[in-house]
């Protein structure tokens, strides 16, 4: 594992083995301030080290650490069923301590994306409510490993027991690899989440949300149907419509067709009256002028029947006009059910095949329309074709008759006459043939017009077509996405199938485990059995040689009492050597502290006791012998009333001049000491933290005549901050920058802090730290009485450090049963 998260790591004892394994980054979360400090001083020097000085819970009202007698028990929530178990617990301390919520502890201190990490989780009585929000968030999946201390059954206020936590993990994907049961009262277990848990719930999420797809599709699918139904029957109603006004205009053309067969059949039948006429004319010509008057007849007639036949053909055309502007009609109707079926199109692939068949129909009968209409033109073409024929006809007659004239002069005033009625008949028939180019004309852009109307209803066609390819494409993207469906599907299966399987092996392995352990206690039943028979015989055997050997150690018994007297004699002399020495220290000791009490008494003053009995003689000793040495400018002493009435008392010794005071310092005031104002740097303060203790000290000074040598200043405890630390201590800024402004930068100052601070379960660690700041350049003598509180075992070195990195130089003193340290200006 790269990264490794502890939340109550206490002394962190696995830290030398999680060190060897390589993590790149090990994070250690204590409330306790006093290990939490200790944890401090081992990451000085390792940067994969993060120490968080907070608990860990979810609710925030649990801000109060209980530390018990027993050091493993120590949590954020009372103990209940705990002092069942261990009748004689019992709470030594409470802390207030910082809080964090285990979303909060992982978002600032959690792993990052892909980082393999490890949680242990050692907290009592809160490790199930700090899972259960883990496991509600989603957050316990960044981890693959979990290190869980439980206790079996709630021994703490709404503690949850073991095996419903066990429970909620194995739900989550985490199966137990390792049991440790050393300590019935507080088992371990450590946890590895399964491989493919995730990709099962990956495969879950996606299998749900393309469910959650189809099931749309579906429902757009459904809509879209009953639009296109609505939009199909509107089609429908439309084709019909369509069909109906198409068939009505086919029936016209079928009724108009015969009409136009029938002129057809006249046109013909005309031609050939014509040429009749003109082979008539011909014969007549060469024959006589009377056959030349009568062809000219005849001709006259057939250009009267020519011009009723135009006549017909020009209302044909007007037939054929009107015909064209209603198919323009059925067009533009044709194309609004066009539209409709475009927007209906876009709703269903039935609908476009539907609209597209009425389409295809209406298209075919158009074209049927076309058709007709060409033939129609065809038939003009037709006529025009003959009429050109008759014209030519006509002029090679000309010709004929020309040469007629100039053969025979003699008619050629009649002939001139029948010219000018045949160049009457050839202007008539040049207007027939103009009137035959208009339909010509019209024709030709009818014809424009139906070709693009045809090419209209490709292009038609052709979005039909590429909408139905849409579609198409649509239903095989449906199809792919069901496909898809089913795949993740049957993935989803099979790796239930696989953790099936697996929880089916793991069964067989704890059968397997089972039987092996019966069997291990049948062996082990036997192997008792068999033991018992093997004592029994062997006493059997031992009786035997008892009876045997009595014989010979009958010989051996004199010199066995024999070395048996002489290690007698031996352990005799070791005990009496033992017995002198410890008197020998016993009377040593005692000796010591009667010359340290009768020191002391011969110090304070001649036949009174001393001025507290509740100070040790040797340290009270030793403390003054130090402040005679070093006559300091200034006493602070914070926390001790004691060792500020000793200290007043020493300090009027001192300045009387006198060998003592009196018995009795209200009997005489001769050598009582009067301070001024200059004597004030010479002055003890002293510092109490509560203001009756405050009070009471002040009227013990009073009563004993030394008031005016001691400042008496209440400072509550307070959150100070000094060299990146916060801790409780006591508020003496203020009056230790009146102290600075009084002494001189060459000063020397004597500090002693008492012992009601570590007896709270505080350190005073950051005391150092504090004076350094508001007393930079005098020379500081710190004395802190006790020094075996366990929350200061690191004190030393923290203070060397600090005075190293500020470069200050120091001598540590020798002062029974404290510390003492000499820090130099």
């Amino acid at each position: 594992m790269s990264m490794i998260l502890h939340i109550g790591a206490g002394q962190a004892s696995e830290l030398p083995q999680w060190r060897k394994s390589g993590a790149t980054r090990i994070v250690l979360v204590e409330p306790n301030p006093m290990l939490a400090q200790q944890l401090r001083h081992k990451a000085a020097d390792d940067a994969t080290l993060t120490i968080v000085e907070a608990a860990v819970t979810p609710s925030s009202a649990n801000t109060q650490l209980y530390e018990y007698n027993l050091p493993e028990a120590n949590s954020l929530r009372p103990a209940t069923g705990l002092k069942s178990l261990f009748p004689g617990l019992k709470t030594t301390a409470t802390h207030s301590v910082a809080t964090l919520t285990p979303t909060q502890l992982l978002a600032d201190y959690g792993p990052a994306q892909g980082e393999r990490a490890q949680l242990v989780l050692q907290t009592p009585g809160e490790e199930g409510a700090i899972l259960k929000e883990l496991i509600e968030t989603g957050q316990l999946n960044q981890f693959q490993q979990l290190h869980l201390y439980a206790n079996p059954e709630p021994y703490y206020q709404g503690s949850i027991a073991a095996k419903d936590i066990l429970q909620q993990l194995a739900e989550a994907g985490f199966d137990i690899t390792d049991v440790n049961q050393q300590d019935p009262d507080w088992p371990h277990w450590q946890l590895t989440r399964h491989p493919l848990k995730d990709q099962l719930l990956s495969l879950q999420e996606e299998t749900a949300a393309l469910k959650q797809q189809l099931q749309e599709r579906q429902q757009q699918l459904e809509t879209n149907q009953q639009q296109s139904k609505k939009h199909q029957q509107k089609a429908e109603e439309a084709a019909q419509q369509a069909q109906a006004q198409l068939k009505e205009k086919t029936d016209q053309l079928a009724r108009l067709h015969p009409q136009f067969k029938q002129q057809q059949e006249e046109v013909a039948a005309l031609k050939q009256q014509l040429q009749e006429r003109q082979q008539q004319l011909e014969a007549s010509q060469q024959q006589s002028k009377k056959h030349q008057q009568k062809a000219e007849e005849t001709a006259e007639q057939a250009q009267a029947q020519l011009k009723e036949k135009t006549d017909q053909l020009a209302q044909l055309h007007t037939q054929l006009k009107q015909q064209q502007e209603e198919v323009a009609a059925l067009k533009q109707q044709l194309q609004e059910r066009q539209q409709q079926l475009e927007a209906s199109q876009q709703q269903s692939k039935k609908h476009q095949q539907k609209a597209e068949e009425a389409a295809q129909q209406a298209q075919a009968q158009l074209k049927e329309k076309a058709n007709q209409l060409a033939e129609a033109h065809a038939q003009c073409q037709q006529l025009k074709e003959e009429t050109e024929t008759l014209q030519i006809q006509l002029n090679q007659a000309q010709k004929a008759s020309q040469q007629h004239q100039q053969t025979q002069s003699e008619t050629a005033k009649q002939l001139k006459q029948a010219q000018q009625q045949q160049a009457n008949t050839q202007q008539t028939l040049a207007a027939t043939e103009s009137k035959l180019k208009q339909v010509e004309e019209q024709r030709q852009a009818e014809k424009t017009a139906h070709q693009e109307l045809q090419h209209k209803f490709e292009e038609t066609h052709g979005w039909f077509v590429g909408r139905k390819q849409q579609a198409e494409e649509r239903a095989e993207k449906l199809k792919s996405l069901q496909n898809e469906l089913a795949v993740k599907a049957e993935q989803a299966a099979s790796l239930e199938e696989k953790l099936k399987a697996s929880e089916e092996e793991r069964e067989k392995y704890i059968n397997y485990f089972a039987n092996r352990k019966k069997q291990h206690e049948e062996s082990q039943a036997q192997l008792t059995e068999a033991q018992q028979t093997l004592k029994e015989k062997d006493i059997t055997i031992r009786q035997l040689s008892e009876q045997l050997t009595t014989l010979q150690q009958s010989n051996e018994r004199f010199g066995q009492l024999e070395s048996k007297l002489e290690s007698l004699f031996g352990e005799q002399r070791s005990y009496i050597q033992q017995t002198t020495n410890a008197l020998g220290q016993h009377v040593t000791r005692s000796a010591r502290q009667q010359r340290d009490e009768h020191a002391l008494t011969h110090y304070l003053q001649h036949g009174q006791r001393p001025v507290s009995t509740q100070l040790p003689p040797g340290y009270a000793v030793a403390l003054l012998e130090h402040y005679d040495a070093t006559q300091h400018d200034a006493v602070v002493v914070l926390g001790s009333a004691h060792t500020t009435e000793l200290m007043a008392q020493g300090m009027f010794n001192i300045r009387s001049q006198a060998p003592r005071l009196q018995s009795s310092p209200h009997e005489s005031t001769e050598n009582e000491v009067t301070l001024s104002h200059a004597d004030l740097p010479q002055a003890i303060v002293s510092i109490e933290h509560q203001n009756a203790a405050s009070e009471a000290l002040k009227q013990r000074l009073h009563n004993k005549g030394t008031a005016r040598a001691v400042n008496t200043v209440y400072a509550p405890w307070v959150e100070c901050q000094a060299n990146g630390q916060t801790a409780l201590f006591y508020a003496v800024e203020p009056t230790l920058q009146r102290l600075n402004q009084w002494l001189s930068e060459n000063g020397r100052v004597l500090v002693i802090v008492g012992e009601d601070l570590p007896q709270a379960g505080h350190s005073r660690e950051i005391a150092l730290a504090l004076l350094l700041q508001q007393l930079p350049t005098q020379r500081l003598d710190m004395v802190l009485e006790g020094n075996q509180h366990p929350q200061e075992t690191s004190l030393k070195e923290s203070w060397d450090k600090l005075l190293e990195t500020r470069q200050r130089p120091c001598q540590w003193l020798t002062l029974p049963n404290a510390y003492s340290l000499r820090v130099e200006g």
